[in-house]
């Protein structure tokens, strides 16, 4: 039994295969209809509808389930196909139809004479479905009856290719045995009734099509009711696996970073005993220098200074490896676990997502095919600056292929190849016309993985993706490089802040925006110096600049003192040339002459170094002309 039901229109257009595909399995998506209940495409033979077949059948092999293919259009070959059937065992079944057509068409009194009998057809047609599909659910107080078994015999005979001889006997064998056997009427017989003379008749349980169809439909719930319970307790049980899995991994990368960091700070002491030997050696040295015959001592200081620089040479080779795999620990992309839980918020869904590499895809793609979801997903490219991300080789390829077989739980919007190198190389001669040259070779890197895209996507997908680079360093290069570059989406971050790392954009035409205060909590006038105190007035004398000291409340900003005037680190407190030491996060030190007229509570800025430093607070004040007009939130976090 066929039965035709509409379900929905989608309008595309001159639409490509994946266009297609992505609104047959999106909507089947959006309405949770399960793909694997699919059973075939009805179609044309254009080449777009092959490949849509071949797409869709792929899916679906990924859930343990696959089209049924009996040809290019199925209809047509089935009802050939039953045509064929019909025409090999003569039944004339086309020829049929029309007689019985014609039969009614041509005379008013037949049809008025079929509309009444056709309640009583539709019953006789009913009772002739149950008893072909059901033949093993015979009546067995009919069992006895002479002809029982060859009326089974003459039904597996009359269905061409059905039974083979052999079956049939079989049957027939199977059913006289079932006859001679002694069966306990309260099988079969529902109430017994006696006549007036005592006589009992057995009373038959009439067997319905509503019977047996109740049958099969509780049989089937409780079949759905089992599977979806198992299926539930194997997703917890593999996401569990997969939790304890990702919670193994994490801890083993946190106690590799204590490790790491433990030993960066072994090796640091070390090389600064090193350097004290050195320095030492280089004492002896100038002191042998100075005075004569104090040769042997000059050769034990050369051994001191050699042994020291060697020493410090495998050191430092060590410090950079340790500190290049603490670097790789510490700047790896967001793993899937941070973001199942980012999910939880609203909006979730309007972020693209940044996928590095295949394996990160993947996981992607699991959660979002366990939690039936659509993901956005933006893939990193690296254009030169060698920070991760696909190279235009076999990964990126197949990650795109990944994609797109997979459109219900993952769509690709876009690209980011950051070009933050672009502006740092390493050549002095003629360094603007590096940069310019290190610029387009991005583009022409950019523009192959565009061109890849295109082998696997058409232009109106191609219209709506975000292809992302620039910063504040490169963006003011894309105005001259419009004819070549594929970009269409420029980020400046710093360079509407303008920091103190950004001071050069100054000369485009920016102006800086962003500065960190502090008030003073402490002023210590005629400042000395712990274990020095006596010679605290000398160094006042010799800079008098150190004269007056400012402890900060909170402090140790990362940037560069702007006001008041005057102000300066005072370097005698630092262990090292380095300058940033006393920059404690509270009561840092600043000093100052003693002509400067900063007090207790007023406040000190700072132009920071980096932009990123607003991060740091839950909201900027803003200040227009000499007054605090507003407040901004940054985001929510911070301090």
């Amino acid at each position: 039994l066929v039965v035709t039901r509409y379900y929905r229109t989608i309008l595309l257009g001159h639409a490509q295969a994946n266009v297609v595909v992505d609104g047959i399995l999106g909507a089947f998506l959006t309405d949770g209809i399960d793909i694997s209940k699919l059973l075939m495409l009805s179609r044309d033979n254009p080449n777009v509808n092959k490949t849509v077949e071949k797409m869709i059948n792929d899916a679906m092999k990924k859930v343990n389930a696959e089209l049924l293919n009996v040809g290019t259009c199925n209809l047509h070959v089935i009802h050939n196909g039953f045509k064929a059937g019909t025409t090999e065992t003569n039944w004339h079944v086309e020829n049929f139809c029309l007689n019985i057509w014609s039969w009614f068409q041509k005379s008013p009194v037949r049809q008025e004479d079929f509309e009444n009998i056709t309640d009583e057809l539709n019953d006789a047609i009913e009772k002739t479905i149950l008893y072909f599909s059901n033949l093993h659910v015979l009546d067995p107080a009919s069992r006895t009856k002479q002809d029982s078994a060859d009326t089974m015999i003459r039904v597996g005979r009359a269905i061409p290719k059905l039974l083979s001889n052999a079956e049939i006997d079989r049957i027939r064998h199977e059913f006289m045995m079932y006859a001679v056997e002694t069966i306990d009427q309260s099988w079969y017989i529902k109430n017994k009734y006696h006549d007036s003379d005592g006589v009992g008749s057995p009373h038959r349980v009439p067997i319905k099509i509503d019977m047996i169809r109740a049958v099969q439909k509780s049989k089937l719930v409780y079949n759905q009711e089992q599977l979806s319970l198992k299926s539930l307790a194997d997703r917890k049980k593999e996401q569990s696996e997969k939790h304890e899995h990702t919670n193994e991994e994490m801890k083993k990368l946190i106690d590799r970073e204590n490790q790491l960091l433990s030993k960066q700070k072994g090796l640091h002491d070390k090389k600064k005993k090193t350097q004290l030997l050195v320095g030492e050696g280089r004492q002896r040295l100038d002191n042998a220098l100075k005075k004569s015959g104090y040769y042997i001592d000059a050769q034990t200081a050369n051994v001191l200074i050699g042994a020291g620089d060697e020493q410090v040479k495998l050191i430092s080779d060590e410090l950079f490896k340790i500190t290049d795999e603490l670097l790789k620990i510490q700047s790896t992309p967001l793993p899937v676990d941070a973001f199942v839980r980012l999910t939880t918020y609203n909006d979730w869904n309007n972020i693209n997502w940044l996928i590095d590499t295949k394996k990160r895809l993947n996981q992607y793609l699991y959660y979002a095919q366990q939690e039936h979801i659509r993901i956005k997903i933006n893939l990193e490219i690296d254009v030169g600056l060698h920070r991760g991300g696909f190279e235009i080789a076999k990964d990126f390829v197949e990650a795109v292929e990944i994609i797109k077989q997979n459109s219900q739980y993952i769509e690709l919007t876009g690209l980011m190849g950051y070009d933050g190198h672009v502006p740092y190389v390493p050549f002095y001669i003629n360094k603007e016309r590096s940069i310019r040259k290190t610029f387009v070779r991005v583009q022409e890197l950019y523009g192959q993985f565009v061109d890849e895209l295109k082998k696997h996507y058409g232009v109106k997908a191609m219209s709506t993706m975000t292809f992302n680079s620039g910063g504040s360093h490169t963006y003011f290069y894309y105005s001259d490089y419009k004819s070549i570059t594929p970009v269409n989406d420029i980020a400046v971050g710093s360079g509407f802040l303008a920091p103190k790392q950004f001071s050069d954009l100054i000369e485009l035409g920016h102006q800086p925006a962003l500065f960190l205060s502090a008030p003073v909590l402490k002023k210590i006038e005629s400042s000395k110096l712990p274990h020095a105190e006596k010679l605290s007035a000398l160094v006042n004398i010799w800079d008098p600049n150190l004269k007056t000291s400012y402890f900060m409340l909170s402090g140790g900003w990362p940037g560069e003192l702007v006001g008041p005037v005057g102000l300066k680190r005072n370097h005698w407190w630092d262990e090292n040339d380095l300058g940033y030491t006393n920059q404690l996060p509270n009561q840092s030190i600043l000093s100052s002459s003693d002509e400067n007229n900063l007090n207790v509570s007023d406040f000190v800025f700072y132009h920071p170094w980096e932009g990123d430093g607003m991060l740091c607070f839950k909201k900027l004040v803003l200040y227009k002309e000499n007054s605090i007009v507003g407040e901004w939130d940054t985001y929510k976090g911070g301090n």
